[in-house]
């Protein structure tokens, strides 16, 4: 449980909706935690921790000093000691969040009894249970209880799971890039075949020099095939490091966009075998049938 507070912050002649969430422990929250990034990792009197996101946002800095506005028009001076990182928080929300202690809650004039409560709800994993409550059924029923004993309940929210606020989003953007790597492997086959066919048609009289000088159709295949496996190969090592940089730029991008912390880029070598493995074989598969009927011509036939 905590208090929330609805004040304004004033940016010039600009106010923007803050909410202020007063804990006797900051460091103590056990549901929706935030990680201090920046400045102090404890709160005083008079002073306030935002949201990291926010700050570009009210042009603030380490240290300045916040104007807050309560509802009776009332000024107060409060001074950002900190920033947090919060995942529960979407940057640029209209309303802000901030952080701040009881005591200055009522150094500000402003009630400080505790308003707010958060819970979470354990769900049985017994496959054998039955007449189990969903968890909207136990938020109901929790607030009658809370209303029964004459504690009002204004509104109540329910969360079904614990996913990322933006994880449809993100699930959106990950098809997307799955359905366009699919389409151009897809068309990367017929690149491939088109090109092999180019080399096929214009070098028949080399195939047929080639078995009348006594090579058989087995190794003339097996030199195209190993042409075709050096592209690949060659393909894979221009592409892996390009692809990270790219992976990397995308991750940054959605990062500031959906306010997540990117770690450093690598690909496990699993992965690297697979890209290793698909970088070969596909271009040596889609160039086979094009090779077999390149090299089924007779001597005679290809130099004629």
């Amino acid at each position: 449980t905590y208090t929330n507070q609805t004040v304004d912050i004033v940016e010039g002649t600009d106010l923007h909706i803050a909410r202020l969430q007063a804990y006797e422990d900051f460091n103590n929250i056990q549901i929706n935690k935030v990680d201090c990034e920046a400045g102090a990792r404890t709160l005083g009197p008079n002073e306030i921790i935002l949201e990291r996101s926010y700050l570009p946002k009210l042009n603030l800095q380490l240290g300045d000093m916040v104007t807050i506005q309560t509802q009776d028009d009332r000024l107060h001076q409060l001074r950002l000691v900190g920033t947090v990182h919060s995942l529960a928080v979407a940057p640029n929300n209209i309303v802000v969040p901030v952080w701040v202690t009881p005591r200055t809650l009522f150094n500000m004039g402003l009630d400080t009894d505790e308003n707010q409560m958060e819970l979470t709800v354990m769900r049985q994993d017994d496959p054998g249970a039955v007449n189990v409550p969903s968890v909207q059924a136990i938020a109901t029923q929790l607030r009658d209880d809370l209303r029964d004993n004459g504690i009002n309940v204004r509104s109540m929210s329910v969360h079904e799971d614990a996913a990322f606020w933006a994880a449809d989003i993100l699930s959106a953007v990950i098809l997307v890039l799955v359905l366009i790597g699919t389409v151009s492997l897809f068309l990367s086959g017929f690149l491939v075949i088109n090109t092999i066919q180019g080399i096929m048609a214009a070098q028949k009289k080399q195939i047929g020099i080639m078995k009348i000088i006594g090579a058989d159709r087995t190794q003339i295949i097996t030199i195209y095939l190993v042409m075709v496996a050096i592209f690949g190969l060659i393909a894979f090592v221009i592409a892996v490091p390009i692809s990270m940089q790219l992976a990397k730029g995308i991750l940054t991008f959605f990062g500031n966009f959906l306010n997540y912390n990117v770690p450093d880029i690598y690909t496990p070598f699993s992965i690297l075998m697979i890209e290793l493995a698909v970088a070969i074989l596909v271009p040596v598969l889609s160039a086979l049938i094009p090779i077999l009927n390149g090299t089924a011509l007779t001597p005679a036939e290809a130099i004629s």
